[in-house]
């Protein structure tokens, strides 16, 4: 949810809502603008872009302690995490037992918030856990992930300043880190370093996890998207890599990723050389039987009418796939409370009819800018449920070489991807969006 200040703007409230007063300047709440209603009660209005009444505004909710628990497009922890009970037993014990995991599953299936809240398990259970955190959807380079790397280390070894100070210059040898204190009192380090010195200085702090743990620390490193390292030298960096870690028995290393041709050929290859450096784990959906409590009981709260057959509802209707579920129900909720008086499943085809006329054009400039063979790819995929696209009774008359050419284009863009013997949708309001528009 978007909680800067929003644009200057007259907002008309519904007649419905009465001759409400302002009562406070723009921006002042995280949601939008505070008005008193004639009845004394305080309405919180949002224009965000969903759940639009006329004007565009929508008051959020009739009192200020009422929060929509459903989160989505961001790491979701604690309170707001759902389940996942058996996923998050088996990586704590992996990393009790110092195992390497390869972790995948789909794209916005909550990989990055399972790990983490794991994390935040063994940080209960174990007073000397540390945790290095890095995500390579932003690096570039070897230089960058040795850069957060030694970061990293800097802020969750857990050692005071002075005793991260006799660690590098302990375990680190011809270069100086420079090491500073942030707003928040945790310390950053920076390294500055010559190609020259590049392959001493890429053993000595790939080694730092394991002469963290040498010193009785339970030690796990997590890498976040983990496949984008092909886009820096990829076998040479994982080669070089695997020639380290494969001697640190006591820390374990997680690899996450979400491209599942992309972790195929590094993890299952023989050729490669992180070929089986641990044990897979490939997330699934989360059970609806799990999901329906977090769901049912959290819409009742704003709309008593909500029953466990509405859960299913929104649970099938975003195909089971956790970000979708989320975003579905997010939506929802604003609406109960909007509606109090009407049905629930109203209020779940208004979401996902909202959710569709908001991405409508985001998802026209993706369609836009395909050629036409990947436009009718798609088409293909959407007649055929993704399936049996290389058979004789080819209507659209495309060589098997360009559909062949329009999946891979397809998949490197992040628009399909393929499971099996076939091809998924990564976004299932976008399917749904082609299906209204071919």
């Amino acid at each position: 949810m978007y909680r800067g200040n929003f644009p200057e703007k007259r907002v008309s409230l519904p007649d419905s809502i009465g001759n409400a007063n302002r009562i406070s300047p723009k921006g002042e709440t995280p949601f939008g603008e505070k008005y008193l209603a004639p009845s004394g009660e305080m309405l919180i209005f949002s224009c965000r872009f969903t759940t639009r009444l006329s004007n565009g505004c929508y008051p959020m909710s009739r009192k200020t302690n009422i929060e929509n628990p459903f989160l989505y497009g961001k790491v979701v922890t604690g309170k707001y995490f759902v389940n996942r009970e058996k996923e998050r037993q088996e990586i704590a014990r992996e990393i009790e037992q110092h195992t390497n995991i390869i972790l995948y599953s789909p794209r916005r299936y909550g990989k990055t918030s399972l790990v983490l809240q794991t994390f935040i398990d063994l940080s209960l259970k174990h007073k000397d856990f540390s945790a290095l955190i890095v995500d390579f959807y932003t690096i570039t380079s070897k230089e960058k992930f040795l850069l957060r790397l030694a970061d990293e280390y800097g802020k969750n070894a857990g050692l005071t300043l002075e005793k991260l100070i006799r660690h590098f210059k302990t375990f680190l040898t011809g270069i100086v880190p420079i090491i500073t204190v942030d707003a928040m009192g945790n310390p950053r380090v920076e390294i500055q370093m010559t190609p020259g010195q590049m392959p001493l200085i890429f053993e000595q702090i790939v080694n730092l996890p394991q002469k963290l743990a040498e010193t009785g620390k339970l030690v796990a490193v997590f890498f976040d998207e983990f496949q984008e390292t092909h886009h820096f030298n990829g076998q040479n960096f994982q080669k070089e890599l695997r020639a380290i870690i494969q001697h640190h028995s006591h820390v374990s290393y997680i690899f996450s990723g979400s491209k599942h041709h992309l972790f195929e050929t590094m993890f299952e290859n023989p050729e490669n050389p992180l070929y089986r450096i641990g044990k897979r784990m490939e997330l699934g959906k989360i059970p609806l039987e799990n999901y329906l409590p977090f769901l049912t009981q959290n819409l009742k709260k704003v709309h008593p009418q909500f029953t466990e057959k509405q859960g299913e509802e929104i649970y099938a209707q975003a195909n089971g796939i956790p970000y979708y579920v989320q975003m579905l129900a997010h939506e929802v909720f604003n609406l109960a409370v909007l509606k109090p008086r009407a049905k629930p499943e109203e209020l779940i085809h208004q979401a996902v009819n909202d959710i569709l006329d908001n991405k409508s054009e985001e998802f026209g400039f993706i369609f836009e800018h395909l050629n036409r063979s990947e436009r009718l790819t798609l088409e293909m995929l959407i007649k055929k449920d993704g399936q049996g696209l290389f058979k004789k009774d080819n209507q659209y008359i495309l060589a098997p070489s360009t559909i062949k050419k329009a999946l891979t284009n397809l998949q490197q863009k992040g628009i399909i991807e393929r499971r099996g013997n076939r091809y998924h949708f990564q976004d299932i309001f976008f399917e749904r969006w082609l299906r209204q528009h071919l």
